[in-house]
This record gives structure tokens, C-alpha cells and sequence, in this order.
């Protein structure tokens, strides 16, 4: 019994930390988890940032397009 309340903890304790092998477990891959759910945001972030900027860009080159058909709209005349 007391090996298997040390790897699998003990549900007549009370308590809020769980020092058992399977809640250090639990513990770790939640640790891991948040890890890559942080490293997630930052890369769906930069991709917005990169997306945003790329928008931009287009706008610029659409409105420089336009202005140019123009001029030679207008010198052909």
C-alpha cells in the first residue's frame, strides 16, 4: 500500500500539493503544456504582426499602382 500511495498519492490526505510520482507527473506535463501554449501565442502574434505589416504593403503598392495608371493615363491623352 504505501508503494502504491507513493506513486499513485493518497485520496484520504487533504491536500494541495501532490507530492505523489503521478501528481509530479501531472504537475510536469502541465508545466510543459503552458509552455508551449505561451510559445503558441508568441507565434500567432508574430504571424499577425508579419500579416499586418504585409496588408500594408499592399495598400502602399495598390495605391502607387493606381496613381502611376493615372500618369499614363493622363501623358497619353
Amino acid at each position: 500500500m504505501k508503494s502504491i500511495s507513493t506513486k499513485a498519492g493518497n485520496d484520504n490526505e487533504f491536500s494541495l500539493v501532490d507530492d505523489s510520482f503521478i501528481g509530479k507527473e501531472i504537475k510536469d506535463i502541465n508545466d510543459r503544456a503552458a509552455k508551449i501554449e505561451d510559445r503558441l501565442k508568441q507565434v500567432e502574434d508574430r504571424y499577425w504582426r508579419q500579416f499586418t505589416a504585409m496588408e500594408k504593403a499592399i495598400q502602399q503598392i495598390n495605391s502607387q499602382s493606381t496613381w502611376l495608371i493615372q500618369q499614363f493615363g493622363m501623358g497619353g491623352q
